[in-house]
């Protein structure tokens, strides 16, 4: 049975690196288990943010799929080199902000199998899939684009994250500590052109939005399964 892993890297220069979970990785891993990858078990989300670059432990996956944001090369690149010794006949694909703005560069710097920029909700469980037929793919660099309908994806699958990956209430923001907060999305993209933002990208300059149905409901599904009392929108 093929096993996927989704990794956050370690991101130890950030003051709480557990603060925010990883929605990319969520909506990920949702999507793929959409596409029907069962049981949820071979699905399974590795959190490093938080652990030194000399500790970095992951269990064996046929395909590692590696979020990435510019701040955190460091942690991905020593993710890639930590992955290859141990496990060089495994598949890795990065993704993720970083990508998406430089995809070439990204490739010849980390040396990935794969890389994704875009949204990779609807290529990724394609990639995954084909892997898991032929072992073998042609391409390495692929752009996913951006996906118009957010009402269409699945809503993060927090579950498969720790609780406390999941609940944070060391209150970053200072008004919600010791309350259970999490962090949740409404929107992609900006509609506003900083000149100092990547927004010329498409993936950024294309703003798109939930239904308030849509976000009530993930609201009402965080509320009932983790108690929060505080969300953080991240929308950018």
């Amino acid at each position: 049975t093929m096993k996927i892993s989704l990794v956050n890297p370690p991101q130890i220069q950030l003051r709480e690196p557990l603060s925010y979970v990883s929605l990319g990785l969520g909506y990920l891993a949702s999507s793929i288990i959409k596409e029907g990858f069962e049981p949820f078990k071979e699905v399974r989300i590795d959190n490093l943010a938080n652990i030194d670059l000399d500790n970095i432990k992951l269990e064996r996956a046929d395909v590692f799929g590696i979020s990435y944001m510019s701040v955190a090369r460091d942690g991905v690149k020593r993710t890639v080199k930590y992955i290859r010794e141990r496990y060089p006949e495994s598949k890795i694909i990065v993704g993720g902000p970083h990508p998406s703005v430089d995809c070439i560069g990204t490739y010849e710097d980390i040396m990935p199998d794969i890389v994704i920029a875009g949204e990779g909700e609807k290529l990724f469980p394609k990639l995954v899939n084909e892997y898991g037929i032929e072992n073998e793919l042609k391409e390495n660099l692929y752009n996913a684009g951006v996906i118009d309908d957010l009402d269409s994806l699945p809503f993060p699958a927090r579950r498969l994250f720790d609780y406390d990956n999941v609940v944070n209430m060391g209150g970053i923001h200072g008004c919600e500590r010791g309350v259970r907060s999490t962090t949740l999305i409404t929107s992609r993209g900006c509609s506003f052109d900083c000149k100092f933002c990547c927004r010329g990208h498409q993936m950024y300059s294309r703003y798109r939005y939930r239904s308030a149905e849509n976000v009530r409901d993930e609201l009402i599904d965080i509320r009932r399964n983790y108690g929060i009392q505080h969300v953080r929108f991240v929308d950018d």
